[in-house]
């Protein structure tokens, strides 16, 4: 089943199209054929002991260990390759123009009807489905706090062209042939596949897409290896939280900035956009996703989830009355007491919305095959004394919310944590929203997060 709103995005690119060839001529031989075709990543997957508890990674040095998966809500584009008529009115100049565009689905597929007979050439993006906005996965090699404007933030791309024919120098990494029908375009990233750094920007009122010969490999700007799958990982997880909750930004389109060597200090999304004035002019909200050597969190669902349950707890929070700090980012290990109501709320309901996701208490903060931070179980109100299990305490509201996750699916404390497999997060899914909000994602059968 395609990621619901994935039409609306559909419908943008045929009035983009439409655009388009108003201005460069006709396309093609007048007819169309539909390119299909699946997005498929290496993972490396979570280790857990006899107990269910996270130690770390799978040795990725291993091949046997990485497991292959479908790509999910992953934005694919179309470029065609059409004839623009110079000012003289005689001769013509080849540009590149955004055909049209979609999402994979839940199995990682995707499907998209263009004009035939014209060079066309297919890129799985670094932008994924959030919900009713994007997260783009910005792949600047200074980070968040780097001095690009928005609209020229680089982003992580794979190209082929139908014909299955790859970016290369001699074809200026823009890899295309003439379609001639129906076709088939897969891709298969691996773990440490390079990918092409590109600026995304479409000029909206022609679809030109005047910046696709300008791109460059991720291994010629500095990295000893491609960034490979961690960029599918990412999306996958993000895929995972919308498919439950049904939204992933803070109530706007989300840049989040990933590039591996970089270490951010930490994984987080900035919601005063008056700290970073470049996010601010573009009504963006800015995030960065660590990448260092000693910990990187591409491969970390307890990391970002809750990043991604914070966004959606404070975009609900947006149009009340009382609402929250422009910033709601608490140190880790903080004893989360005594807050805000709303603060409560948006720190203790974060943890929880990623726990029924993954189908466990345990948040795990990994760094290869081991951890780089202890594993959170949001049980844990170990330390509290009885007058500080309140409302105002968010780890009293973790500890509580995991209890509706398993009255809703008909568990206990007491249940073993093998029965924990038997958790849907679409049962709990509705608690953690906010009164009056629906995300419209009942009925749709969920599997468990990318975590194995």
């Amino acid at each position: 089943m395609p990621l619901y709103r994935a039409s609306l995005q559909t419908l943008g690119a045929i009035l983009v199209l439409a655009l388009a060839l108003a201005c460069h001529g006709k396309s093609g031989n007048g007819n169309t054929s539909t390119i299909t075709g699946s997005v498929a990543y290496q993972r490396v997957p979570l280790v857990k002991d006899a107990n269910g508890v996270p130690t770390g990674l799978a040795d990725s040095s291993v091949a046997a260990n990485l497991v292959t998966l479908p790509a999910q809500g992953v934005y694919i584009r179309i470029y065609q390759q059409l004839a623009n008529t110079n000012p003289n009115g005689t001769s013509t100049t080849p540009e590149w123009v955004l055909s049209q565009s979609t999402y994979t689905d839940t199995t990682g597929t995707y499907s998209a009807s263009v004009p035939t007979g014209n060079l066309t050439m297919v890129e799985v993006t670094s932008t994924f489905h959030g919900g009713s906005q994007v997260i783009n996965l910005i792949a600047e090699a200074q980070g968040i706090n780097s001095a690009t404007p928005v609209s020229d933030r680089v982003q992580y791309a794979m190209r082929k062209g139908v014909d299955g024919s790859l970016p290369t120098a001699g074809n200026n990494y823009a890899p295309s042939a003439v379609l001639p029908g129906n076709t088939i375009v897969n891709f298969s990233v691996g773990l440490n596949d390079p990918w092409l750094i590109c600026n995304p920007s479409i000029t909206s009122s022609t679809g030109l897409a005047s910046h696709v010969t300008e791109a460059v490999w991720d291994t010629s700007l500095g990295l000893t290896t491609g960034t490979g799958s961690r960029v599918l990982g990412i999306g996958d997880t993000i895929a995972s939280f919308v498919n439950v909750y049904g939204a992933a930004t803070p109530g706007a389109n989300l840049d989040l900035h990933y590039w591996p060597g970089v270490d951010s200090s930490g994984s987080y999304v900035v919601y005063d956009r008056n700290l970073i004035p470049l996010s601010l002019s573009s009504s963006t909200y800015f995030g960065t996703l660590r990448g260092g050597a000693a910990n990187d969190d591409a491969w970390d669902p307890g990391v970002i989830l809750p990043m991604l349950g914070r966004n959606v707890l404070y975009a609900g929070n947006l149009s009340r009355t009382f609402s929250v700090p422009l910033n709601p980012i608490v140190p880790p290990g903080a004893p989360l007491i005594d807050l805000s109501p709303y603060m409560a709320r948006i720190e203790g309901l974060a943890q929880a919305m990623a726990a029924n996701v993954l189908q466990s208490p345990y948040l795990a903060d990994t760094q290869g095959t081991g951890l780089a931070a202890p594993v959170v179980d949001i049980r844990d109100i170990s330390g509290l004394s009885p007058s500080q299990l309140t409302p105002y305490c968010a780890r009293a509201i973790q500890a509580f919310a995991w209890e509706i996750i398993l009255q809703a699916n008909g568990l206990t404390s007491q249940s073993d944590f093998s029965t924990w497999t038997n958790i849907n997060p679409l049962s709990a899914a509705r608690f953690f929203q906010a009164p009056g909000e629906s995300r419209c994602r009942e009925g749709i059968d969920v599997g468990p997060c990318r975590e194995v």
